[in-house]
């Protein structure tokens, strides 16, 4: 936009400081959001394929589970059940404005307690470079951090024997995972990294 001076000159308007950071920022919001969303709504029509095999359990849905967890006792079924289902609720309750970007963090996602908009779930760079679903993806991450959730699994990080989470890498963890699998351990329905499997 140009005005005119007094002296017939004419100038170029500048822009007010700060409109353009503004700008900006409400794009990063406006795609943190969407992404947000369509994570949660990707997760909601996994976890309902998953809550209906749990229900169907037959014996395609007997093996594929016995493939994941390296067990299929009806036990083991109905505890799922009900955190597959606990899930559901939380992922109806939640909206983007209970998550938080933390760049400084090479993580993909991590609960700290409870989910609100006062204690959100934090995400990292890695999440957004995620595939939504699948393997490491948005939808199996929200899984993994849900299940932490007392309200659903109340499920832990397990760390292999000898090793404390400080020091634990995300291989380590799932490579312990796949232990827990082939012992036929118990331990697998409380570990976040068997429990995101389901969902991948």
């Amino acid at each position: 936009m140009s005005t005119s001076n007094n002296m017939g000159r004419t100038t170029q308007a500048q822009p007010k400081p700060g409109v353009n950071v503004c700008i900006v920022k409400k794009e990063i919001t406006n795609k943190f959001n969407e992404i947000i969303t369509n994570a949660l709504a990707e997760q909601l029509v996994v976890l309902n394929k998953r809550k209906k095999d749990l229900y169907r359990w037959e014996e395609t849905e007997k093996k594929e589970f016995l493939d994941i967890f390296g067990r299929n006792e009806i036990e083991a079924n109905k505890w799922l059940l009900r955190g597959v289902e606990a899930m559901i609720l939380v992922n109806q309750r939640v909206k983007s404005n209970c998550f938080k970007y933390q760049g400084d963090e090479c993580i993909f996602a991590k609960v700290q307690g409870g989910i609100s908009s006062e204690n959100p779930v934090i995400v990292g760079p890695k999440f957004f470079h995620a595939a939504v679903k699948g393997y490491d993806s948005q939808v199996s991450t929200l899984c993994h951090e849900f299940s932490h959730l007392s309200e659903v699994l109340y499920t832990d990080d397990l760390s292999p024997p000898g090793k404390n989470a400080e020091t634990t890498s995300a291989e380590e963890y799932r490579e312990h995972a796949e232990n827990l699998v082939k012992a036929k351990s118990r331990d697998v329905m409380i570990n976040g990294y068997n429990i995101e499997r389901y969902f991948e």
